[in-house]
């Protein structure tokens, strides 16, 4: 049988694909399109070989696993309420600094940090799918955080040519996203959690399946739903919020809408209502380590609620009541 799958002898005729109406470009034209961002992290740092990565604590332990696996020392900081490192270190020549752009709300801050640390810093922008890099710096984003795909991630700041002999991941299913089409959430949240663990910090180029699938994506209808719902939660549920929030800037698209509320909610009680809400990341509070007091609070008392494109004012309002009503 002839593999036509690089579209260089593809077939005409026959039953037909699944269904797409393809952009002129990704939206990525010019990141280098990889599994996840864990692959993203682990390239970097093999093209840069550090002799030490400055994480924040407030990070989930995916981030950790590639640097472990690297055999690259690491050491945590502590981020204040602005979520901005407390201190910076003097990094020497073979030192680096990665900051996450919490939340898809701290763009100018990246933007800031960026411009003065250059190529000594990592900018982590899993939260924030639309930026499309920063001059002279390594970044990343993931699809995945945001669509419907098994895999997916886009890494700046690399030449391009080092991807010329990578292995396309081809060990994904989209199984999990036919069942929840089909309205068998159990079913499909299991085969979520299967399709999860196929993915790991492995350097391979994003599967054809994914690559597809976000050809096809109108991307300013997702910027501006997500804007939109963001601002109307920001206006109905801010004065009950304890978290300060940092003001969204014109360059920011809100991840999801960091709630902490007056008196702590449970959040098993949501999803037996069908509000299904995660958790910002409770790896931190098994960490056997001392201080880091305002990190573990942000992961056990806050809400991330969601605001992504699949809902809008309807959705907010119901998400409102019930805050409102616990």
């Amino acid at each position: 049988m002839n593999d036509f799958t690089d579209g260089n002898l593809a077939p005409i005729g026959g039953f037909f694909e699944l269904e797409s109406f393809v952009n002129e470009s990704p939206y990525h034209n010019n990141g280098i399109a990889l599994t996840t961002g864990r692959a993203c992290i682990a390239l970097i740092l093999e093209l840069t070989r550090p002799t030490r990565i400055y994480i924040p604590f407030y990070v989930c332990n995916s981030v950790i696993d590639p640097i472990k696996k690297s055999g690259i020392e690491y050491t945590f900081y502590e981020i204040n309420e602005a979520l901005e490192p407390k201190k910076i270190p003097n990094l020497t020549n073979n030192e680096l600094f990665l900051y996450i752009n919490y939340f898809g709300l701290k763009g100018e801050y990246c933007n800031k940090i960026a411009a003065t640390y250059g190529e000594k810093i990592i900018i982590d922008d899993t939260h924030n799918f639309f930026n499309k890099g920063r001059k002279g710096v390594y970044s990343f984003t993931s699809a995945r955080k945001y669509f419907g795909i098994p895999d997916g991630a886009f890494l700046y700041g690399a030449d391009n040519k080092c991807i010329e002999e990578m292995p396309r991941n081809n060990n994904v299913s989209i199984l999990h996203n036919i069942e929840r089409l089909e309205g068998r959430y159990d079913a499909a949240y299991n085969l979520y959690k299967e399709s999860e663990s196929l993915i790991d910090s492995t350097i391979m180029r994003i599967s054809y399946i994914s690559e597809f699938i976000l050809n096809s994506i109108d991307y300013e209808y997702v910027k501006r739903k997500r804007i939109e719902n963001y601002k109307y939660l920001q206006e109905k549920l801010d004065s009950s919020n304890t978290f300060t929030l940092p003001i969204l800037s014109k360059i920011d698209v809100p991840f999801c809408y960091p709630f902490i509320p007056e008196k702590c909610i449970n959040k098993k009680e949501l999803h037996q209502i069908g509000l299904f809400i995660p958790t910002f990341w409770l790896d931190i509070c098994k960490r056997d380590m001392d201080g880091y007091e305002f990190e573990k609070h942000l992961s056990l008392q806050m809400l991330p609620l969601p605001i992504d494109h699949r809902y809008g004012k309807k959705e907010m309002k119901r998400i409102v009541e019930i805050i409102n009503n616990k």
